[in-house]
């Protein structure tokens, strides 16, 4: 589903007592943005060093940093650890809205960030959430209970409301539950004995 089709489904549920489709957006984006606070939706940025220059801006929709390589992830060149803000370590640490190399690079290579990210506000109506379409009519579900919830919105049943937040908390649970096991799957350490 995209957004279009999410704001369609919206107006379905509350049937079409509502119109201002720039408050559904907000709410449609607001349901994404709580569902996905468990996701671990991953992402990659390049950068690319400026000889004298350490800090580089973080990407707009960074969460939690996962590495930082130079080559590919298969076999890397060189991998930054991540360091604390106070340790001399070298690496990288995270800062004020910055990626902060150390030492400061003194050659023009490029690198990549992997990262787990928020995921995009939806935007246009062809935008897709970055979480699992099976979970993309849950937004739906959530909109249309904060928006039958208004005060301004008479005849509504109050059973109605009760049913959406309910499956929206049930469909929340379930989403959460999933990306934890899918987590804890791909982050098992894997150990290589050479002999």
């Amino acid at each position: 589903m995209n957004l279009g089709d999410i704001l369609a489904r919206t107006k379905r549920n509350i049937n079409f007592v509502y119109n201002d489709g720039d408050h559904i957006k907000n709410l449609i984006n607001e349901a994404l943005t709580m569902i996905a606070a468990d996701a671990k939706i991953q992402t990659t940025h390049t950068i690319t060093f400026v000889p004298g220059q350490s800090e580089y801006p973080l990407p707009i929709n960074y969460k939690e940093a996962i590495t930082m390589v130079e080559g590919p992830l298969s076999s890397p060149y060189c991998i930054f650890p991540l360091t604390e803000v106070d340790s001399y370590t070298s690496g990288f640490y995270i800062y004020s809205g910055n990626i902060v190399f150390r030492p400061m690079p003194n050659e023009g290579k490029t690198v990549t960030f992997y990262y787990y990210q928020y995921p995009d506000e939806l935007l246009s109506e062809d935008d897709v959430p970055d979480i699992d379409p099976r979970y993309h009519d849950v937004l739906a579900t959530y909109a249309a209970a904060m928006v039958l919830s208004l005060p301004n919105i008479e005849n509504v049943n109050q059973t109605l409301i009760d049913r959406y937040f309910s499956l929206w908390e049930q469909r929340r649970a379930q989403f959460k539950v999933e990306m934890q096991r899918k987590n804890k799957q791909t982050s098992v350490r894997r150990v290589t004995n050479y002999d």
